[in-house]
């Protein structure tokens, strides 16, 4: 299921995961196998997104994680590798997959504030242009920022610790009718 290079070195990520001191953070290219990226990328060509705006906070759609996807994304195999990465076992988490196109954000907003914790985030999006936005971005209020790249059947995994607070950047024109698909597990 999950890419063998990954299975076979944990130690490695994990090292690389802790080694960042502002933002603790890993990105894992080429995640899952081929045949089980194709099973969660056909899934998520199926679902039904739900547009949600608040123009103080976003504008995007989502769609709650169909059984399927909860199967993998909760399997041994999945929890197992991110709690070696993490150093902490999880059982539980929340999950949304979201769905963004042209003039679609999020923003940073000071009556919501995220709690410390892990984000886990799975990649869907096919060829995407960073110049059309869409970026998830983490910032510490000091300035310093983290920008996560936006590449298909990839797995992002993030600690938010204190002060640490995330957005998508706004999606503009040049995004044209692509749209820009991706899991956030939040534990913690």
């Amino acid at each position: 299921m999950i890419n063998m290079f990954y299975l076979e070195n944990p130690k490695e990520i994990k090292a690389s995961f802790r080694e960042k001191k502002d933002f603790p953070s890993v990105v894992l290219f080429d995640f899952f196998e081929k045949d089980i990226f194709r099973l969660v990328e056909k899934e998520i060509f199926k679902l039904s997104f739900y547009r949600e705006k608040k123009p103080m906070f976003h504008s995007y759609a989502s769609a709650n994680l169909p059984n399927v996807l909860r199967k993998i994304f909760s399997s041994p195999e999945f929890t197992g590798f991110i709690t070696k990465v993490i150093g902490k076992k999880f059982t539980r988490f929340r999950a949304q997959i979201y769905s963004f196109s042209a003039r679609d954000y999020t923003l940073l907003n000071d009556s919501h504030k995220e709690t410390a914790g892990i984000d886990i985030i799975f990649d869907f999006t096919e060829v995407w242009d960073s110049s059309s936005g869409g970026q998830i971005t983490y910032v510490n209020g000091t300035g310093d920022a983290l920008k996560l790249p936006i590449k298909q059947n990839s797995l992002m995994i993030v600690r938010r610790q204190k002060n640490v607070q995330r957005f998508v950047k706004y999606v503009n024109h040049t995004a044209r009718k692509k749209r820009r698909h991706f899991l956030m597990m939040s534990v913690g």
